[in-house]
């Protein structure tokens, strides 16, 4: 396999001054007192986040390898939190004219072009791999990627049956519904390690333990989405996907992903499963009690196939 361009030979940009300088503040923040103001600032002026993948040569000579094709690249794209959202940042931006009205890949893809997001997606894996911060543990990596992976799959999986969403739209929706978690892990890592650890220590959900400390991935999530211009839908999900009562406008996208991913975290919280809350999400989405089984069923065998991808791709 070709090496990566080595750094002397291009021109590399490095992420933004701004993550470089949120990264390093960071690193000297007591855990866990943050300063939510100063962060949320910061995160918002954030450009890019690091792929979740591994081994970005893999990555590099696949996407390089790619066809011309719109369905070639999104096939690609579609397993990459990250480059799912640049995609989707690219073709809402004001270039293109079309600001919060791009919601699935094979459209993002269609506006800015094969040929420049296919280079602007080599430019993420050229930033991920040279920059000195911005590195994400690789416990972390494969818990970020496979959640994300399992619960667009899941979510898809669901939109099947509801004629009021597409399975693309499901999909890239779960894809990118934690990308603040990704945040976090990548801009401020000793505050990420603190709340996972703390978590298994405490043997209860982080977005739990993030709570309590009155800071969460879904307020960083969010902030991104808002900054990058994404639809307001994206916007809505990410704040929201933990609490979907809470939420009014996009209420059925929002419970069909906190669904998808109570089914992802399945294997760690059982106890979602059935609870509550979530069987009156089903019932707002017309979801039997015999259609929530089959879901619960087949959710190993979407982690199985989860696993195998990332096998191949790191």
């Amino acid at each position: 396999m070709a090496e990566l361009p080595k750094e002397g030979d291009l021109a590399v940009v490095v992420f933004a001054q701004c993550f470089e300088e949120l990264a390093q503040v960071a690193m000297k923040i007591n855990i866990p007192a943050l300063d939510d103001g100063d962060i949320l600032h910061g995160i918002g002026q954030v450009h890019g986040l690091p792929t979740l993948f591994g081994a970005v040569e893999n990555l590099w000579q696949v996407i390089r390898n790619a066809g011309d094709s719109t369905e070639e690249l999104e096939t690609i794209i579609r397993f990459d939190q990250v480059l799912a959202a640049k995609a989707l940042r690219l073709a809402n931006s004001t270039v293109f004219d079309h600001t919060g009205r791009v919601d699935t890949l094979s459209r993002a893809i269609d506006i800015v072009g094969v040929k420049q997001l296919k280079a602007a997606c080599l430019s993420s894996l050229l930033k991920s791999h040279f920059s000195a911060t911005g590195v994400i543990d690789a416990c972390h990596r494969e818990q970020l990627w496979k959640h994300s992976y399992i619960t667009a799959r899941m979510a898809a999986a669901i939109a099947q049956k509801r004629s009021w969403i597409s399975g693309q739209q499901a999909y890239v929706l779960g894809l990118v519904h934690d990308i603040g978690s990704t945040a976090i892990a990548s801009l401020l890592p000793e505050h990420y390690r603190y709340l996972q650890q703390l978590s298994i220590d405490r043997k209860i959900p982080p977005w739990y333990i993030e709570t309590e400390h009155g800071f969460d991935h879904s307020i960083i999530g969010e902030q991104l989405a808002i900054a990058w211009s994404l639809p307001a839908v994206f916007q809505n999900v990410i704040r929201h996907h933990h609490q979907p009562h809470k939420i009014n406008g996009f209420g059925p996208e929002v419970k069909l992903i906190g669904l998808a991913c109570i089914l992802a975290n399945a294997r760690d919280y059982p106890q979602f499963l059935r609870d509550k809350a979530t069987l009156s999400y089903c019932a707002g989405l017309y979801i039997t009690r015999d259609e929530w089984e089959w879901h619960i069923e087949r959710v190993n065998e979407i982690r199985m196939e989860g696993e195998d991808i990332w096998g191949m791709l790191s």
